[in-house]
C-alpha cells in the first residue's frame, strides 16, 4: 500500500504539486530524522542534512527517475552524511562509533557480507567479554541481570561491554568503512 500511495504522490510531485510534496515529508521526515541522527548524533548536523534532501527531491523533482520513495530518502541521507564525513563535519571517531552501533543493532540475515565480518570480528574477542556483550545487546538484557546471571558486578558488565565495543570497532575499522560505505543499504 505505502508503495503505491508512493508512486502516485511522486507523479504527483512531478506534476509541481506543493500538497504531495508535503505529504512525502509528513510521511518520512520523522523517519529520516531518527536514522539520520543515529548516524550524526548532531541535531544540527541531521536538520541540516534532511533539509538538504527534501530541498534537492523538490528542486530535482522533474529530473530524478525513483521507483522506491523510501529508498531513495533513505539512500539521500547516507550519502548527504558521508558527504559531511568527507568534509569533516562529523568527527570520524563518531563515525566508527555510531556505525558499530548501527551495526550491532541492526545486522540481518539481508546483509551476509557484512554479517560474516562481523561474526569474525566477535570471535576474535575473549569468551566472557563476547557472552556479555551478546547478552547485553542481542538479548537485550540489563546490565543488572546480565551481572546476576553470570554472577559479577554491574561495573564489570559495562567495562566488558564497553571493552568489546571498543575492540569491535578497532578490528572493524581496519578498511571496513570503505566497504560499510560501499555495501551497506540501510
Amino acid at each position: 500500500m505505502e508503495q503505491t500511495n508512493d508512486i502516485f504522490l511522486l507523479e504527483r510531485l512531478k506534476q509541481n504539486d506543493h500538497k504531495a510534496f508535503n505529504l512525502i515529508y509528513d510521511m518520512y521526515w520523522e523517519k529520516l530524522f531518527a536514522f539520520c541522527f543515529k548516524l550524526t548524533g548532531s541535531k544540527d548536523f541531521t536538520s541540516e542534512i534532511i533539509q538538504i534532501i527534501f530541498v534537492q527531491l523538490w528542486e530535482k523533482r522533474d529530473e530524478i527517475e525513483i521507483s522506491n520513495l523510501k529508498s531513495y530518502l533513505f539512500q539521500s541521507v547516507k550519502y548527504q552524511f558521508f558527504s559531511f564525513y568527507k568534509k569533516d563535519k562529523i568527527q570520524s571517531i563518531t563515525l566508527l562509533s555510531d556505525i558499530e552501533d548501527y551495526l550491532i543493532d541492526n545486522i540481518n540475515e539481508e546483509h551476509p557480507e557484512i554479517l560474516n565480518s562481523l561474526k569474525r570480528a566477535l570471535d576474535k574477542l575473549p569468551d566472557k567479554r563476547k557472552e556479555i556483550l551478546l547478552l547485553s545487546k542481542y538479548q537485550n538484557m540489563s546490565v543488572h541481570e546480565i551481572s546476576l546471571l553470570l554472577e559479577i558486578s554491574p561495573q564489570t558488565v559495562r567495562n566488558q561491554v564497553s571493552k568489546a565495543l571498543i575492540q569491535l570497532r578497532d578490528i572493524m575499522s581496519k578498511g571496513f568503512v570503505v566497504f560499510i560505505y560501499i555495501k551497506l543499504t540501510f
